[in-house]
């Protein structure tokens, strides 16, 4: 209860009342979807390297979801066309991709190497289907990021900081490795973009970013501008 009372607090000196109630009722909204969809997708998971079958396993970080209203209010400034694949590097228990299916992707792909997880994440995607009657194309790959193979009709690329600025650094040269082979237009999603130096030096640029820059959106093509976009929650 302190603790609680602690962050409350701390949110009121920082963001003021509107922002902190927005905040909390995104937090409520959470737990309602997965109440509504039958599934688990709100509950943190520590990374324990040694239950990963990967070369990568100390680089990761622990399973903490993206948060449903910024994501999709970003998704629905994005645009995306009925054409357009959304792959989430290190995606968990499968947040994302369900909420993907939603926002008008007719495609959308995770990425993750934890067991654990990728059971998970399955299974949200099947009571999800059942509960929706949904008939977008959504898989789970169980394989270790940096050796996944990109696909030539891929458009859109989520990092929730999913690992370390090596790791990023290998899977960028394969999304720059597919846009030789097949060029076209794809946008960089990173939220908490604690490496976006790696992903500009990779050839991306910042086109858009969110209040205090939480979340930034680079492409493959040069901006005139880069627009405030505006606040999330």
């Amino acid at each position: 209860m302190r603790t609680i009372l602690a962050r409350s607090l701390s949110s009121l000196r920082e963001r003021g009342l509107v922002e902190t109630a927005l905040r909390a009722s995104s937090i409520v909204e959470e737990r309602l979807f997965d109440l509504r969809y039958g599934t688990d997708t709100v509950s943190l998971v520590r990374l324990r390297p040694e239950a990963v079958s990967s070369p990568n396993a100390s680089k990761g970080v622990d399973y903490q979801p993206t948060r449903i209203r910024p994501f999709r209010k970003m998704l629905a400034a994005m645009n995306p066309g009925f054409d357009s694949v959304l792959v989430d590097y290190g995606c968990g228990k499968g947040r994302t991709l369900l909420i993907a299916a939603e926002c008008g992707f007719s495609r959308s792909v995770g990425i993750e190497f934890v067991p654990a997880l990728i059971e998970v994440a399955r299974l949200n995607v099947a009571k999800y289907r059942q509960k929706t009657g949904s008939k977008v194309d959504i898989q789970i790959v169980e394989a270790d990021a940096a050796e996944y193979d990109v696909q030539d009709d891929q458009t859109h690329y989520y990092f929730y900081n999913p690992f370390n600025a090596d790791v990023l650094r290998q899977v960028l040269q394969r999304i720059t490795e597919s846009l030789k082979r097949i060029p076209r237009r794809v946008c960089v999603i990173y939220n908490n973009p604690q490496h976006g130096d790696v992903v500009e030096a990779a050839g991306f640029y910042p086109t858009m970013h969110y209040e205090r820059r939480e979340i930034v959106i680079y492409s493959n093509y040069p901006p005139s501008v880069v627009p405030e976009c505006g606040k999330l929650y």
